[in-house]
């Protein structure tokens, strides 16, 4: 891993993702860490002034009450509420992210489904929910996609 930060954004420049390498740094452990489980948890982060991209501060580590299958992760919600309490208003929750262990980082289905339901969801906060994919080979290569409901819209899109 390089000391840079990497940038995504959507088709017509409008929408923009930019994770910091110490987050980074972070979530590659976590995927490392896995082994061969898929993992995951909650994307915290803010907005700039211009609100057209979002800086990725942290990836939290799964929540204890968490399940880890091969082919499936659930992300359990013990003690989140709390974390995010503690930084708020200068980072909030801005999405989801989990690992495809020796797996193409693709988003399913359930995935955009998933964040869909979160972009209309009040509880949540976050209109325009950012979705991270890792995956690959920890120990050789790993590849993000990011992916992003935009506001007021029943779609996801894949930034580049």
């Amino acid at each position: 891993m390089m000391n840079t930060q990497l940038r995504y954004c959507s088709k017509d420049k409008k929408l923009n993702v930019i994770i910091n390498y110490k987050a980074q740094s972070v979530i590659e452990k976590m995927c490392r860490k896995s082994s061969n489980k898929e993992t995951g948890g909650i994307i915290i982060g803010y907005y700039n002034e211009p609100h057209d991209s979002a800086i990725i501060s942290a990836f939290t580590s799964p929540p204890d009450d968490s399940q880890h299958g091969n082919f499936s992760f659930f992300r359990g919600v013990h003690g989140l509420q709390s974390l995010l309490n503690k930084i708020w208003p200068r980072h909030y929750y801005i999405g989801e992210w989990h690992y495809h262990p020796y797996a193409a980082p693709s988003a399913s289905r359930p995935d955009a489904n998933q964040m869909i339901e979160i972009s209309k969801a009040r509880e949540y906060h976050c209109p325009e929910p950012i979705l991270i994919i890792v995956g690959g080979d920890p120990n050789v290569n790993l590849e993000y996609r990011v992916y992003v409901v935009p506001h007021e819209q029943s779609k996801i899109i894949q930034l580049s």
